[in-house]
């Protein structure tokens, strides 16, 4: 009985451990993308684009634009 419980405590551990690992890759694939946005929004701007036409190519409100623009990226990543 002893092993049986064992047995069981070590599969649950592993599942737990690998819904762990899977939660963690889907939360830096999308940091990933979030820093890839505002790198690109950056570059857009460092470039001469204007907010407007950063919002349109980004399909973002201007006002998120702005926050990246100005370095208040906290809101935008959560």
């Amino acid at each position: 009985m002893l092993f049986d419980e064992q047995a069981k405590l070590a599969h649950a551990r592993e599942v737990g451990m690998e819904e762990g690992m899977e939660k963690g890759k889907k939360v830096g694939k999308e940091e990933g993308i979030q820093e890839g946005k505002i790198q690109l929004i950056r570059g857009m701007h460092k470039n001469g684009m204007d907010i407007e036409d950063i919002s349109k190519f980004t399909n973002m409100d201007m006002s998120e634009v702005r926050h990246i623009l100005e370095g208040s990226v906290a809101k935008f990543l959560e």
